[in-house]
This record gives structure tokens, sequence and C-alpha cells, in this order.
């Protein structure tokens, strides 16, 4: 079984931990890391990843838009938020402008591979429902 493509912007320093990114490794191709976001968005429309993984802090809320941007460039990629941010305003944003599921970074790594899994799984699947 080859393994399933992702790109992973690491806009804000710290978000993934290294535990998280090696559990990631195990299972993905990791395709690109951009902290860029124009680089990043570039990378998401040339290489039409399976699941696109937004960190952000709750200091970048504003940096919610590019999610928008990831669902024009790439229709069939779904995106998975990780961030610090509890704000239930902030996670009906995101889902708002595209994110397939939103989850707190401070959930165990496993937990979070967990969700990119549910996340890929859903990414395959025609008018699947976003996932809370």
């Amino acid at each position: 079984m080859s393994a399933r493509r992702l790109i992973v912007v690491h806009d804000e320093r710290g978000i993934l931990t290294n535990t998280f990114a090696q559990l990631l490794r195990e299972e993905y191709d990791i395709i690109s890391v951009a902290d860029d976001e124009d680089a990043f968005l570039e990378n998401v429309r040339q290489f039409q990843p399976d699941v696109v993984i937004k960190a952000f802090t709750c200091n970048s809320g504003s940096g919610l838009g590019v999610l928008r941007d990831i669902h024009l460039v790439s229709p069939a990629s779904r995106t998975l938020v990780i961030t610090a941010c509890e704000e239930a305003s902030v996670a009906a944003e995101a889902f708002h402008l595209g994110a397939w599921a939103y989850v707190l970074q401070k959930c165990p790594p496993s937990e979070l591979l967990r969700a990119v899994r549910a996340t890929q799984r859903h990414a395959r699947c025609e008018g699947a429902e976003p996932l809370v």
C-alpha cells in the first residue's frame, strides 16, 4: 500500500510536536512543510494532496482565510486545523472557511494522528460531511 500524500504548513513554530511529526512519517508522505503562506499554497496547488494540515496559534486567527484559498487551489483536498485555540467562534469560522476537521494541539500525538486518518478517509468519500 502506498503512503498517502500530505502537505503540512507549519507557520507557527512549535505547533506540531516532533512526536506527532514522527508518527505522521510512519504512515504518510509529507511532501511539503512550509512556513511561508505563498509557498505553501503553491505546493498545495502543485501536489493536490489528500490531506492538508494547517497549524496556527490563537494569535494568528486572521490566518484562517488561507482555508478558503486551499479549497480554491485544491478542491479535493481536506484540511485539518491543529491549534491551541479553544474558542468555539474560531472553530466555527474555520469550518465556514473550509476546514474539514479542527483539533486542539494539546491532544496526545496519537489522537492527532487519528484525526489525520479520519480526515484522509473522508477525503476519498464523495459527499462526506466535515468532522467536528
